[in-house]
């Protein structure tokens, strides 16, 4: 006989021990840690004092759950204490526009001195290099720049905005 099939749901804590600093902005970072930490990964949200524009959503306290702390990283001791989380951490994730992780010392090449084991993850929504790199990943900016608004078929003639947020 052959291995036998698992069909049992995974076992959460597949992740545990495994430490996530979330720098993100918008839904793909924060659904993308939660998912982490459904796993058993210990995942921080690190988030502005003002909070964050997704918490209008009822899904926000879903997907931010148990996780956030409030650091401005335009202060110094904040900035130090977001370094502090990612020489600590296992993975990191970040959505800043090229450039800005660099300019605050939590850019690929700093951390990686600081973490040489860590696994850097940045989310883009142009990517970091081109005409486009240095434009924010708003939802209807990405649907419109992909194609997908002109697939839409609607009651008129012209691209119509989902309210469905497909690309985030």
């Amino acid at each position: 006989m052959g291995p036998k099939l698992q069909t049992d749901k995974p076992t959460l804590g597949l992740l545990a021990g495994i430490k996530v600093v979330d720098l993100t902005r918008g839904m793909a970072g924060v659904i993308a840690t939660m998912l982490l930490a459904d796993y058993g990964a210990d995942a921080l949200k690190v988030e502005h004092p003002s909070g964050s524009e997704l918490e209008s959503s009822p899904a926000y306290r879903v997907w931010n759950r148990e996780k956030s702390i409030a650091l401005d990283l335009e202060e110094l001791d904040s900035l130090a204490a977001a370094v502090n989380l990612a020489q600590g951490a296992d993975v990191l994730l970040e959505s800043f526009r090229p450039g800005v992780a660099e300019r605050l010392g939590l850019g690929y090449q700093s951390v990686k001195e600081l973490n040489p084991s860590i696994i850097y993850c940045s989310i883009s929504a142009f990517g970091p290099r081109g005409p486009w790199a240095q434009r924010h990943g708003y939802e209807g900016l990405v649907s419109a720049a992909s194609g997908i608004m002109t697939d839409q078929v609607g009651v008129r003639d012209c691209p119509m905005f989902s309210s469905v947020p497909i690309v985030s």
